[in-house]
């Protein structure tokens, strides 16, 4: 919402940098919709700013085929990129030994029941596999 009043800023001729308040009361649901943008916001920089993510790369392709296909290299080293942006993003260490997976980050992120249901579903999803 945040980024939504920022770009309204500068759309109508706003040229210096646009500071944005939220007044949100305690015990409100504006305290829950802040808690879920700065959620959204984490995601954001994670997927989107640090992974440098942009269209060009499905350009390139020659087929759908091979925009959806999965190449073991291009995998591993977004895996990669991925760990190393989250690093960058909890202040985490540059070894190998302070790196966090998906899961642990989006742990972080979320709500305790939306863990739960998460590892619930985890497990089913295990299950259905196993069967």
């Amino acid at each position: 919402m945040d980024k939504q009043c920022q770009d309204r800023c500068h759309r109508i001729g706003q040229t210096r940098d646009v500071h944005i308040y939220r007044l949100v009361s305690e015990h409100t649901i504006e305290a829950n919709i802040l808690r879920k943008a700065s959620q959204k916001q984490m995601l954001d920089d994670v997927v989107i700013q640090e992974g440098e993510f942009t269209t060009d790369y499905f350009r390139e392709k020659m087929t759908v085929r091979d925009a959806v296909g999965e190449d073991a290299e291009l995998v591993n080293d977004g895996n990669a990129a991925a760990n190393a942006a989250m690093d960058r993003l909890l202040g985490g260490g540059a070894n190998g030994s302070e790196s966090r997976n998906v899961g642990e980050v989006l742990e972080l992120a979320e709500d305790k029941e939306d863990v739960a249901a998460a590892k619930a579903a985890e497990k089913e999803i295990q299950a259905d596999d196993a069967d």
